[in-house]
């Protein structure tokens, strides 16, 4: 049996709505994430199960290095710009699709 292709303005707009249901989704997720956090902080807790979902308390690093670091990292970029730019660096693009707004 043959799949019956949508035309491509429809698949931009199916995109477009999938886009944007993800968007309202992600927001809602993140303000639950953000409550159960504050309510593990609150109550010191490290863990919680609730049938066949565990939530788990993680915590993100982020370093801040020396002045001395930073310019070594400047430095490595800058080189690493140079040698783009002179064809040294070796690139392996990767083909994808954006969907913005008009």
């Amino acid at each position: 049996m043959q799949k019956t292709r949508k035309p491509v303005g429809v698949l931009i707009a199916d995109l477009a709505r999938i886009q944007r249901e993800r968007g309202e989704l992600d927001a809602a997720a993140q303000e639950l994430r953000t409550t159960l956090r504050d309510h593990m902080i609150k109550r010191n807790l490290q863990k919680i199960a609730f049938g066949d979902h565990v939530v788990s308390l993680k915590t993100r690093h982020n370093w801040s290095y020396s002045a001395d670091l930073e310019r070594d990292m400047l430095q490595v970029r800058q080189s690493q710009k140079w040698e783009q730019q002179q064809g040294i660096a070796t690139d392996a693009p990767t083909p994808y699709i954006s969907l913005t707004d008009a």
